[in-house]
């Protein structure tokens, strides 16, 4: 291992596509430290390993142990196995792609540029435009459309639609000074003398004056990244296309050429965005159908509760001023996209002191008439291909994209929802789902210290990780209304919400190139009568309160729901197996007959049963239900015996890609680029659920510490020998140890956790150290609380 890492170290900055075949003797098919450890070298250099079969096959044994392995993209790449005969290993043929250099010219479109000349001009025109029609409008819905006329008009006019020609390279422009002519011009001559020659001098010679050559050549690439960064108004996308470019990675395709409609091929754009839009407002209920089709046994559907509390204040929309819209438009992100208007963020935000008058009238309007403007509820899809076959709908997600205006005037709704929920207590503890001072890793805690609570009183416990098809599209607006009338929704309030809700729509579009251009296709609009507008600010928080009553509807002592918007866990225990099988089944039971009341569709297929029981009783799988030893949730593999050891895995695969990036970032953008890197896609990584991961066993700990000094001796130049202890401080970066006690002491303090004084009232020197609770388990000192 120590050879093949020497081997790609003085590799690894050529910009040229690598292949290692052989015979490593490390078995592909089975699972153990080697074959982890030969895996993340390899990806540290940006290569993987090719799914080879059998390779060696005997009486006694199936091995897999010659590889394949390279960093050209597996899809460009054909390889097989033969029987050569000459001796018991099979021969690999690996063929590479041949690729011809591309004549054609870029691509070009017919858009809007919006360029910081473009912009300025935009600016200056809104300056003196005139708002009296908006603010003389009786109602938002005519304000908002004279608003539009006029920003669109003066859009156009300011950034008139041209043909843009696009380049794909992200490389930066190299400029050759005469030092690099004179340079390869004496390293030219001196090769040609050692061509001559043959003497080992003249070759030392060549070696020298290529070398000088070599770092000319990479101090001129430097030095043009960094300029090609720091110039660019978004740095970290100019990064990142930097990256990739050097990466190779796997070009963008355009997987919609065709699509079966009806049992048809169809290749007709405008059929095929039409086809798919319709495809896309069905879904909801061709799910909610599929889903009540599944069911295995009968399950009784009690009418829905209302639950409508007319002793709860009712919310009002209060009105908004200058000041609250500006720092609203502030939190945007300048970015170019836009929704069916065509007006993109950035434009927004330049122009905000010019937009702010008008838009608090309509936002005003719409507050004090329960009204939302029409213009902005139609919703821009782009369908994003996932995976399988490019012609069926369903492999293509729906990407929405709302008018930035719609946004700002839902971030200023959302605040005062906020403010009438917490005011009034109404929001559940189990949610933890875009609200403040939550997160996915507040869930997951939970979730981890409840289970452990469970472990430490000798408890059987159980998760059942409820996955949702389609969560947020199923949803009916009148359920969604008549919940949130149970919150306190009612009057002009109320009328805001259904107005927002209902006569939404929506409008496919993809872009295709035919000779050189690139044209937009758009589908008609079609209603969309149900869900919550994806893509939207007040959509996800609209299924929280949805989902808000769940908790206190399958409520149990022995049973706890945390979720994290629609991710939903139920923890189960019990004292001894029978109940708590019994318990599991009541309690999706429970859960499926309120996915029945609410228009929500579980499925069962990606539900998971995990047993974290540490007691040896025989845990029968839960029919319908599939029971495994380990499951993604929120971001992290969480395992029934807690060791985190599967996380530990899929996250060294993780860092191990991201040190390849920080040395091919390292050698073409400088130092700083690649600790933005290293922060980005190491650091990151690591923190990210720490205070839960982060107690696992001492071996998987240095696994990670392992791979984090591989990191910070690409930062510092450092060789795999040379020690990376006075790196870590010059780069003050800590250590994997030092992130994990650091994460628990803040988590404790945040929790408030007792302490000696609080104790007694002696004054003793361990007045101030934390009182620890007695317990009888490991698992328990490893929970983030203790």
């Amino acid at each position: 291992m120590d050879i093949l890492s020497e081997i790609l170290n003085t590799t690894h900055a050529e910009n040229k596509s690598l292949v290692i075949m052989g015979d490593v003797n490390i078995d592909r098919l089975k699972l153990n430290s080697d074959n982890k450890i030969f895996e993340e070298e390899l990806l540290s250099y940006g290569i993987t390993r090719l799914p080879l079969p059998d390779t060696r096959i005997t009486a006694t044994s199936k091995t897999s142990i010659d590889c394949i392995c390279t960093d050209i993209q597996h899809g460009n790449i054909d390889y097989t196995i033969v029987e050569a005969g000459i001796s018991d290993h099979t021969g690999q043929i690996c063929s590479l792609p041949t690729t011809l250099e591309n004549t054609r010219r870029n691509p070009s479109s017919f858009n809007q540029k919006f360029n910081t000349e473009n912009l300025d001009c935009f600016k200056s025109k809104l300056v003196n435009e005139d708002w009296s029609c908006v603010l003389k409008a009786n109602d938002a819905e005519e304000a908002y459309n004279e608003f539009l006329t006029a920003v669109t008009r003066t859009l156009d006019y300011a950034c008139p639609k041209k043909r843009i020609r696009f380049k794909h390279s992200s490389k930066p422009k190299l400029v050759y000074d005469g030092e690099v002519n004179q340079l390869k011009g004496e390293y030219l001559k001196a090769f040609y003398k050692y061509e001559m020659t043959r003497n080992p001098s003249d070759k030392d010679t060549m070696v020298s004056a290529k070398r000088k050559y070599d770092n000319k050549l990479r101090h001129i690439k430097l030095n043009s990244t960094e300029e090609l960064i720091n110039k660019s108004s978004n740095k970290s996308k100019a990064l990142w296309n930097v990256i990739n470019a050097e990466k190779q990675c796997k070009k963008k395709q355009d997987h919609l050429t065709r699509l079966e409609v009806n049992g048809n091929i169809e290749e007709d754009p405008t059929r095929i965005v039409n086809h798919l839009n319709k495809y896309f407002v069905e879904i909801a209920d061709s799910t909610l159908k599929e889903s009540r089709n599944q069911l295995h046994n009968p399950v009784i559907v009690t009418p829905l509760n209302s639950n409508q509390n007319s002793i709860i204040t009712p919310i009002t929309l209060t009105p908004t001023d200058e000041n609250e819209v500006l720092k609203t438009i502030a939190t945007l992100k300048p970015t170019l996209s836009s929704g069916i208007d065509e007006v993109p963020a950035k434009a927004i935000k330049l122009c905000a002191n010019q937009l702010v008058t008008p838009l608090v009238y309509i936002i005003n309007k719409s507050f004090s008439l329960g009204q939302f403007p029409s213009a902005l509820k139609i919703s821009k899809i782009y369908p994003k291909f996932k995976q399988g076959s490019t012609t069926d709908p369903k492999n293509y997600r729906p990407i929405s994209l709302v008018s930035t205006f719609s946004k700002i005037i839902e971030k200023i709704a959302l605040t005062r929802m906020l403010n009438h929920l917490e005011m009034h207590d109404l929001l559940t503890k189990n949610q933890h789902g875009f609200l403040k001072g939550r997160s996915t890793i507040s869930a997951i805690t939970d979730i981890v210290e409840s289970i452990t609570d469970q472990l430490e009183v000798n408890n059987l416990v159980s998760t059942v990780l409820l996955d949702y098809s389609k969560a947020f599209d199923c949803l009916g607006h009148d359920l969604i209304l008549q919940k949130l009338t149970g919150l306190g929704f009612r009057g002009k309030a109320r009328d805001w919400v259904a107005s927002y809700l209902n006569d939404r729509r929506q409008s496919v579009e993809v872009q295709k190139t035919f000779i050189g251009r690139k044209s937009t296709f758009r589908s008609n609009a079609l209603p969309v009568k149900r869900g919550v507008p994806q893509g939207s600010v007040l959509g996800p928080f609209l299924f929280v309160l949805f989902a808000n009553d769940f908790p206190s509807f399958i409520k149990n002592d022995n049973i706890e729901a945390t979720m994290y918007a629609d991710d939903t866990t139920l923890i189960i225990k019990s004292n001894n197996s029978q109940d708590l099988v019994t318990n599991i089944t009541s309690t999706t039971d429970k859960a499926l007959q309120y996915c029945l009341q609410n228009d929500l569709a579980i499925n069962p297929k990606k539900t998971i049963h995990i047993n974290f029981s540490r007691r040896q009783d025989d845990i029968p799988d839960i029919p319908n239900i599939s029971t495994d030893q380990q499951a993604r949730l929120l971001g992290l593999t969480i395992d029934a015996d807690l060791s985190w050891t599967s996380h530990v895995d899929l996250l060294s695969k993780k860092l191990s890609s991201g040190i390849y990036v920080i040395r091919r970032v390292k050698w073409i953008g400088g130092f700083a680029a690649a600790k933005a890197a290293y922060h980005a896609l190491v650091e990151s990584h690591i923190r990210y659920g720490i205070t839960l991961w982060g107690g696992t066993s001492e071996q998987n700990l240095n696994r990670i510490l392992v791979l984090q000094k591989k990191a910070v001796r690409a930062l510092a130049d450092l060789s795999p020998t040379e020690s990376c202890r006075e790196a870590y401080k010059s780069l003050k970066i800590l250590t994997v140890t030092a992130m994990y006690i650091h994460a628990v002491v803040v988590h404790g303090d945040q929790l408030g956790l007792p302490r000696g004084k609080d104790i007694h009232s002696y004054n003793t020197r361990r007045a101030l150290d934390y009182h620890l609770p007695l317990h009888h388990t490991t698992k328990y000192t490893k929970k983030p609380s203790y």
